[in-house]
């Protein structure tokens, strides 16, 4: 499984606890952002136009049916089909499939599925399982991405860079091939323009068809999976014992606790929106040193980047804590004592420690408490308890 496949399924476990909290979400705003939620099918063609960037989250599936000239963010748990025209950055995320019929200026997709028909008029960023670029597609600058199984049919008028286990080539790469990869399949009818750079822990030989082509055989290591219990154990007893001292002393946590329950939304969409706008926000940093605002710009990258530094770092322990003390709130009548509260901590952070530990699902585990770990930071910080 890669990436997107995790952060579609982590967007899924982040919903969960959240409702488990208690509540639904409804649709509203969040500062400069144009957000809107719902359980049915989103046409975009239905709905008002758009006036800012925006974020779009569905929880069936998702229909770009008319011309977007904002920069945004699309989720839908079913699927989302592109069929008209997409100006600026578009990030879509799916946990099916995004197909692309339309054009778009600058895309970044997320899926486990991705089919692009149509015409991508710079570059694109891919994360999936398996994508396919069609016959008719056109990128016409460069595909970075990672991807279990990659066919191209159509041309890349840029490079073609990235990690891919399968590579099926039928169509053109105007210029250079830069990939690790696990096998390839070049049909009669590819053609790779440029420098070909390969490396592989496979024994790969094309070079009947491209001579110059350098192809780098990488030793596999073939690692196991094995952890500290120990370590484990010990860290979450420091956990446990932070939880049990900050409860005590202060109403942090049970503040920030009923602030993520009075406004579940604002958690998810601002944790979502910092992950998959991080793209946008790095560019538009890199534009205002351009010109000439690097005074301002600078302290923001620095407070910025530590902000999402520590709210990654410590995310185990902030949704955690969170857990520990709505459990104890729900279960006030029942559970007493500062050997309950401290027992109660401790297992809940060695669960959460441990499966973070483990291949694939922790991953996508450790996506989720990430995306809800600066949500909560957020939400407490901006969010004033009506």
């Amino acid at each position: 499984m890669f990436l997107m496949n995790k952060l579609a399924t982590s967007l899924i476990t982040v919903m969960i606890i959240l409702i488990s909290i208690s509540g639904i979400y409804a649709t509203s705003s969040i500062g400069i952002l144009d957000v809107e939620y719902t359980e049915n099918v989103y046409k975009f063609s239905d709905n008002d136009d758009i006036n800012l960037p925006f974020i779009r989250m569905s929880s069936a599936r998702m229909i770009m049916d008319k011309d977007i000239n904002k920069s945004g963010v699309s989720y839908a748990q079913e699927s989302i089909s592109v069929l008209n025209n997409l100006k600026g950055i578009q990030t879509l995320a799916s946990s099916d499939t995004v197909r692309v019929t339309g054009n778009m200026e600058y895309g970044i997709i997320l899926a486990p599925t991705v089919i692009i028909e149509g015409t991508i008029e710079k570059s694109m960023i891919i994360i999936s399982e398996n994508i396919t670029i069609s016959e008719n597609a056109v990128i016409k600058e460069d595909l970075l991405c990672s991807a279990a199984k990659l066919e191209l049919l159509g041309s890349i008028e840029g490079n073609l860079l990235g990690t891919i286990d399968k590579v099926d080539l039928n169509g053109n790469i105007t210029k250079d091939f830069r990939a690790n990869i696990g096998s390839i399949t070049l049909n009669e009818d590819s053609k790779i323009q440029g420098n070909i750079y390969i490396s592989s822990h496979n024994s790969i030989d094309i070079s009947d068809k491209y001579p110059n082509a350098m192809v780098i055989l990488v030793e596999n290591t073939n690692d196991t999976f094995t952890f500290d219990i120990w370590e484990i154990i010990r860290l979450s007893m420091i956990f446990a014992l932070l939880y049990l001292l900050i409860s005590n002393k202060t109403n942090i946590i049970k503040n920030t606790l009923n602030k993520v329950k009075t406004y579940k939304k604002t958690t998810l969409l601002s944790g979502f929106a910092s992950i998959l706008l991080f793209p946008l926000i790095i560019i538009a940093f890199f534009i205002l040193i351009a010109i000439g605002l690097g005074i301002i710009t600078v302290p923001m990258v620095i407070i910025y980047g530590s902000f999402m530094i520590s709210a990654f770092m410590l995310s185990t322990f902030i949704v955690g804590s969170v857990m520990s003390e709505y459990i104890m709130d729900k279960y006030s009548d029942k559970v007493k004592g500062n050997w309950y509260k401290l027992l109660l901590a401790f297992f809940l952070f060695l669960g959460l420690t441990i499966i973070v530990e483990i291949p694939t699902v922790g991953y996508t585990l450790s996506v989720a408490l990430c995306i809800l770990s600066v949500g909560i930071v957020i939400t407490t910080i901006f969010r004033r308890l009506k």
